[in-house]
């Protein structure tokens, strides 16, 4: 869970893959429970517990400074693939040369310790897992938060990592400078980007007000125009504004499946002049059915001659 290079985002971009996830049961397996089960307790519960065992292996190595260790719980081939708030490594060889020129100084590694861990096994060789986590540093008060999305494989070696995504964000004293569940004491003193934040805190309304319309040209408006865009819902991947695009226009030919989102908190915090971070929580119903569906986004945002744009967006979620 190296913080540069993991990670992954906005209001509703998982909506349209709902109606290709008939099993929304829930994980299989969260560690708010029992942290190991019985092998006999289920068809999954044998790959579920080695599953958890790579975790905690990846943990453990990666606390121990041991990142040969480390990284051999990812799948060694050129087709891995890794993606950060705003990088994204393609290739084993490529996020192994990646660990080995950041952390020459080990130190740098920080401690992590997992506070949630979730899985599913999906097919008998495939696996969805997440992992919640904090990390702190010798010497720094400073300590990020995060959540990592795993997609893993069976194969002749066992269980791997075959593409991770991960959000985090760094507690500092500043901490956020905007959260909408506080506004009033959103940040210790007044910011002087505070226009900034004001047109980013819009931007997501707009998003918001946009989906609620059923406008779909108007909800991507607020995204980076660019095939550079990323997005990230649970286990799928969009790289491109145009398969994001085309993605949207096939899945809601109805408009009314589209459904009705309401945020539950805003948070925006400017990381340089022209990037952001921003979490939200969210609630999506439909109109003509009991289900709900609740999740988080994280994203990045970058500062254009147009404005601010969504540059990247991870969510997760779920239908409680």
């Amino acid at each position: 869970m190296k913080l540069s290079c993991l990670a992954a985002v906005i209001v509703g971009l998982a909506i349209p893959l709902f109606a290709d996830q008939p099993d929304r049961s829930g994980w299989q397996y969260d560690a708010a429970f029992p942290e190991h089960l019985q092998d006999a307790a289920g068809p999954t519960a044998a790959d579920i517990n080695a599953i958890n065992d790579l975790l905690q292996t990846m943990l453990k190595s990666w606390n121990a400074r041991d990142v040969g260790q480390y990284m051999s719980a990812f799948w060694r081939s050129p087709q891995l693939l890794v993606v950060s708030n705003n990088d994204q490594y393609l290739g084993w060889d490529a996020l192994d040369a990646s660990y080995k020129r950041s952390f020459s100084d080990s130190e740098t590694m920080g401690k992590v310790q997992d506070t949630r861990i979730q899985i599913r096994v999906t097919q008998p060789d495939l696996a969805l897992a997440r992992t919640t986590w904090t990390a702190v540093y010798p010497n720094s008060s400073t300590q990020a938060t995060g959540n990592t999305t795993l997609n893993l494989q069976k194969l002749d070696v066992g269980w791997r990592v075959i593409s991770s995504y991960s959000s985090y964000v760094y507690s500092t004293p500043r901490g956020w400078e905007y959260d909408s569940i506080a506004p009033d004491r959103s940040a210790s003193s007044p910011s002087p980007e505070e226009d900034d934040i004001k047109a980013i805190n819009d931007l997501l309304v707009k998003m918001l007000e946009r989906w609620n319309a059923h406008d779909i040209d108007g909800y991507l408006s607020v995204l980076w125009h660019s095939p550079q865009l990323l997005v990230i819902l649970q286990a799928e991947q969009f790289q491109g504004w145009q398969s994001i695009y085309d993605s949207y226009k096939t899945g809601f030919q109805d408009p009314n499946a589209m459904g009705s989102i309401e945020p539950s908190r805003i948070q925006i915090k400017l990381v340089k002049p022209d990037m952001a971070s921003a979490v939200t929580w969210w609630k999506v119903t439909f109109p003509t059915s009991q289900t709900r569906v609740v999740g988080n986004t994280t994203m990045s945002l970058q500062k254009f001659a147009e404005g601010w744009k969504i540059v990247l967006a991870h969510s997760s979620f779920a239908e409680p």
